[in-house]
């Protein structure tokens, strides 16, 4: 799963993140109230809300999902995350079209790390 390079983190989360991440990428998921956002895998919807340990019996989902943009404990704070993509992606655009804006966010820091010799 790819992960996005300003992820956005609940609070809670981000004092476990680098745990979080290694469940991830183990596909291990054991945090419980672990949610994930990631971009739709469907090409329709913007986002997904992933319970991730819905996740742990679904190894083809965490194949299909898309990016991983957002990660946080609770449903609460998941609602928070997602609230704060949305506000950010208002205030940059003007409209609410958030896979547009993270995709273009990401695409234009993996152009800047090009022309700068990082990859």
């Amino acid at each position: 799963m790819k992960w996005y390079d300003h992820l956005y983190i609940g609070t809670n989360a981000a004092e476990r993140l680098e745990e979080i991440r290694e469940d991830v990428e183990q596909d291990e998921f054991v945090f419980p109230q672990l949610y994930l956002i990631t971009l739709a895998s469907n090409g329709i919807d913007q986002l997904d809300l992933f319970a991730a340990k819905s996740l742990a019996y679904q190894k083809a989902a965490v194949r299909r999902a898309g990016m991983l943009v957002g990660a946080a404990i609770g449903r609460a704070e998941a609602m928070e995350v997602l609230q704060k993509i949305a506000s950010d992606t208002v205030l940059a655009t003007g409209g609410c079209d958030m896979r547009s804006y993270l995709l273009k966010r990401y695409h234009t820091d993996l152009t800047e790390q090009i022309l700068e010799g990082g990859m």
